[in-house]
């Protein structure tokens, strides 16, 4: 399920990147920019430790609480993972994953009991018959183990991993003008991921030479410290030498260009209608010193180094300057938060289904609440309604039938057919009563189960903040008439609390007349805790989790005022946080419905 906001986190050999973006009904929002680099954050630490310390720092400048509010996102090289792209036979959609299911015990080199496993299918229009082209990607679970308890270790429990060549074709996809058809080369210091992009179909692989060859081979010439040599790489083009140090590195890129030529050569064998007009290049080896000029040189593609995004609107308080200097740098963290976020093509998850399904249900558990509680107000109003109807039907045939009999015997000389024809109508309300007497139990059994699983307390109109379990409690020196001065008592306790927690304080339910309509009125008054979001925030949550949610199961037509005469939608009443409790905001909703409406509908449904 995917987030509204997500941290995407790439921890990399030699630096950590980490971005966060906001979906906002599909446009994406650049928030906050996180770049830090081993050998600045951590000298002397080998690769391990640095990216230890570098995911500390990264927690004390944002803060866990803040990071662990959102979906995180992170990634596995692509050298760790298997992948294996294949042709399946046309098969019904419903039986998909089955048939890939199979293809993967085959495929895969190893037990697939010791895999966690995903597959991405190529979605693109099939001819009739044509068959069905997917990629299936697996990681041992101890690789995916090791590295998620590092993250727990640290406090951070992601919600997504995948691997680092899906993250650049989400981002490819997603933001990179590609022409059709392009290679996009991700440049590390250890490795090197490219990424075919030819239309909807994907294809990658992991190259084995990368920036550190580079800088090796500058270490070797000169008999000089890897970091100087590092050093003189990175500053090779404005060095007074720079041909000379080009020429130390032009044999390392000529093996790097001949394995960029024998990958696309195999591609294009295997898809000999290939469309690929452009290479992008991105990562932090692509600031190497003449590399564009010289791939270009060599190869017959347009050479784009990623330098300008054109699909995100960035915050005005994001790190601009960062953005700038180190993009290249950034494209598999974008990846990560772009597929976390719910725009991604490829949404390939490697972490262990139990932990993917615990993330769900934590993401659902807001608005399985809310659907409870709509629930169990609607068996309280339909026990309501249906047995005030009901007394009113007995009554009305007891009645008629007294005054039928009565007619009987005075005119017994009438025609028999006349007098059958009259008993029809109260023979079809006794009918109706029938049915309404083996329904009349059933809203209570649904109020019963209901209370089975809301919490202890949940029908009183207040609960204590602070009780773990959540029961409820009203404080003996208040009086229990004034919910507004509790919650200015406990509105230092909520400061803590999540946003997403809702607390009733009142449910009324009341019968009216008006103009001739019966109908009954119900009042549900409920307070959430503010916590850490904004005031926009709050509000559009408990409207889209609370009041949507009541609308669509009374099936109420959206953006109507309540009308006694007919069925119509809820009225909602918004108020600010009580007086000295800012911490709080309190939502009134209000509605009416026809006394007759329950009654109808269930005759209809039988």
């Amino acid at each position: 399920m995917a987030s509204s906001v997500a941290w995407g986190i790439d921890v990399g050999r030699s630096s950590l990147k980490a971005v966060k973006i906001r979906n906002i009904k599909g446009e994406l929002e650049i928030e906050e920019l996180h770049y830090l680099q081993y050998d600045k954050v951590a000298p002397g630490l080998d690769v391990t430790n640095a990216s230890r310390q570098a995911l500390d720092e990264l927690i004390s400048t944002v803060g866990l609480k803040k990071i662990k509010r959102d979906a995180i996102a992170v990634c596995l090289p692509g050298q760790t993972a298997f992948c294996r792209f294949l042709e399946l036979p046309p098969v019904d959609e419903k039986k998909i994953d089955e048939t890939i299911a199979l293809e993967a015990k085959q495929q895969i080199p190893f037990p697939i009991e010791n895999v966690n496993w995903g597959y991405h299918k190529i979605e693109r229009d099939y001819e009739p018959g044509e068959q069905v082209e997917v990629g299936i990607f697996a990681i041992k679970k101890d690789a995916v183990q090791d590295f998620v308890n590092e993250l727990r270790g640290q406090g951070l429990e992601p919600e997504l991993l995948t691997i680092a060549p899906l993250a650049l074709y989400n981002f490819a996809t997603f933001d990179c003008k590609t022409g059709g058809g392009a290679i996009m080369l991700d440049i590390g210091a250890d490795q090197t991921n490219l990424v075919i992009i030819d239309g909807e179909r994907l294809w990658l692989r992991n190259l084995p030479i990368a920036g550190n060859d580079i800088t090796k081979s500058l270490q070797d010439k000169f008999q000089i410290p890897f970091k100087e040599a590092e050093k003189l790489k990175k500053n090779a083009r404005k060095s007074s030498n720079a041909k000379k140090i080009f020429s130390v590195m032009q044999p390392v890129l000529k093996d790097f260009l001949s394995e960029v030529q024998r990958s696309l050569g195999f591609y294009k064998s295997k898809q000999k209608k290939a469309k690929l007009s452009r290479i992008l290049l991105t990562g932090n080896g692509t600031k190497l010193f003449n590399l564009s000029s010289y791939l270009g040189k060599e190869l017959d593609y347009k050479i784009r180094r990623i330098q300008q995004l054109n699909h995100f609107s960035i915050d005005p308080d994001a790190d601009m300057e960062l953005l700038k200097n180190h993009l290249p740098a950034f494209s598999v963290a974008f990846g990560l938060a772009i597929q976390a976020v719910g725009a991604g093509k490829a949404n390939v998850n490697l972490l262990p289904q139990s932990v993917v399904t615990r993330h769900t249900i934590q993401q659902k558990a807001p608005l399985i609440f809310a659907g409870a509680a709509l629930m169990l107000i609607g068996a309280i109003l339909y026990f309501f309604i249906q047995d005030k109807r009901l007394t009113d039907i007995e009554t009305r045939i007891s009645d008629r039938l007294k005054s039928r009999v009565f007619k009987s015997i005075v005119d017994a000389d009438e025609d028999l057919e006349d007098t059958i024809g009259e008993l029809k109508a109260p023979m079809q309300t006794i009918e109706e009563l029938e049915l309404l007497v083996s329904e009349r139990l059933w809203p209570m059994e649904i109020a019963q189960k209901l209370g089975q699983v809301i919490p202890d307390g949940s029908a009183l109109p207040w609960r204590d903040p602070v009780a773990p379990d959540n029961r409820a409690a009203i404080p003996p020196e208040l009086p229990p008439d004034q919910p507004t001065a509790w919650l200015v008592a406990a509105d230092t306790a909520m400061k803590a609390l999540d946003g997403t927690k809702t607390w009733v304080l009142g449910l009324t339910v009341e019968r009216k007349a008006d103009g001739g309509h019966r109908y009954y009125e119900v009042h549900l008054a409920v307070a959430r805790a503010k916590g850490t979001r904004s005031e926009i925030e709050l509000l559009s949550a408990i409207k889209s989790e609370v009041a949507r949610g009541i609308e669509g199961a009374f099936g109420f037509p959206e953006g109507q005022e309540v009308d006694t005469g007919s069925q119509k939608t809820i009225s909602l009443l918004y108020k600010d946080a009580p007086p000295g409790a800012a911490n709080f905001y309190q939502v009134e909703f209000v509605w009416g419905y026809p006394v007759n409406t329950w009654l109808e509908a269930k005759s209809q449904d039988n």
